[in-house]
C-alpha cells in the first residue's frame, strides 16, 4: 500500500467512528529491523483526511531524509481522538431538547 491509501483508510475508520484527532503520526520499519517513529500535533482536532496525507506525507519525507536505510514497512495513526458522536449542540444544550 502507498501512503495514500494509509491514509484513507485511517480517515474512514475514525470517520466511520465519529473521530476527530489532533495528532497524526508515522511509524517506519526499516530495512535493518530497526523502528522510527515521528508525530505531529496540530492546532485543532479535526477529521480532515488532506489534512492527515498532508501531514504523513511531511513526516515521512522528514524521516526518509534523516535516515539512508530503505523502508521496509509504513504506517500511519491518528491519536488525541474526540469524539463528536453524540454531541448535543450548545442550541440543543440550552433548551434542553432531546
Amino acid at each position: 500500500e502507498d501512503l495514500e491509501s494509509l491514509c484513507k483508510d485511517v480517515h474512514k475508520s475514525a470517520v466511520e467512528q465519529s473521530f476527530s484527532f489532533k495528532s497524526i503520526g508515522i511509524m517506519l520499519i526499516l530495512d535493518d529491523l530497526s523502528i522510527k517513529t515521528k508525530s505531529r500535533s496540530l492546532k485543532s482536532h479535526t477529521d480532515n483526511g488532506d489534512e492527515l496525507f498532508k501531514v504523513a506525507k511531511m513526516l515521512l519525507e522528514e524521516a526518509v531524509a534523516e535516515s539512508q536505510i530503505l523502508v521496509r514497512r509504513l504506517g500511519v495513526k491518528v491519536s488525541e481522538l474526540v469524539s463528536s458522536k453524540g454531541q448535543d449542540t450548545l442550541s440543543r444544550f440550552m433548551t434542553g431538547e432531546s
